[in-house]
């Protein structure tokens, strides 16, 4: 979908969201955030973060401070609901003011299929990492789960994330290194490593 489109879409369903997570693919959480190696003290933009459900993990996890970032501000707004101390921001990523060389984690939930232009977010997480800084993009549906829960939906047929070849492509080009993804029972999993600067 366009950007316009997804902030329809998810504006739409905001005040519903919670309702329709699916507790399997949320029971997953707490091994994809071990996987990405969240430590006390670290700075976190959540990306798409929606109506934020990742915000108690980073918590718990003793993050010093987390950006909630998402497109759709009535996603924003359930979010604030819940967690009214949470410092968020209704905002297309890719073109928001952010600091440069500041967070230590990067992170997309459920959401990076969505991003009409993957290399341009690729880019901008890219500027507002520290150098060594980590990527991290999860999903609770394989690649392949995905394609076909979106194929059913009108609009949704191109939300995709994409192939293991063509992410490394479109991260090595965006200066990162150390680049996963890997699928399982558990969904998908990708990371990558912001270049450390001399």
């Amino acid at each position: 979908m366009d950007k316009k489109s997804t902030i329809k879409f998810f504006d739409d369903l905001a005040q519903e969201w919670d309702s329709r997570e699916n507790p399997v693919f949320n029971a997953r959480i707490s091994g994809h955030i071990k996987n990405a190696s969240i430590k006390k003290g670290d700075i976190i933009a959540d990306v798409g973060c929606g109506t934020g459900i990742l915000y108690p993990y980073f918590e718990l996890a003793g993050a010093a401070s987390v950006l909630c970032v998402d497109i759709s501000p009535k996603m924003i707004a359930e979010l604030k609901k819940k967690y009214p101390l949470a410092d968020t921001l209704a905002a297309d990523f890719d073109e928001a003011a952010l600091p440069l060389d500041y967070f230590d984690k990067v992170i997309i939930f459920n959401a990076f299929a969505h991003f009409e232009n993957k290399e341009a977010t690729a880019a901008k997480a890219r500027k507002i990492l520290k150098s060594g800084g980590g990527f991290y993009i999860i999903h609770s549906l394989t690649r392949a789960e995905l394609a076909k829960a979106h194929e059913a939906k009108a609009g949704l047929d191109k939300d995709i994330i994409p192939t293991k070849i063509e992410m490394r492509e479109i991260f090595t080009s965006a200066g990162f290194e150390n680049i996963l993804l890997k699928e399982d029972e558990s969904g998908c999993f990708f990371s990558a490593k912001k270049i450390n600067q001399e």
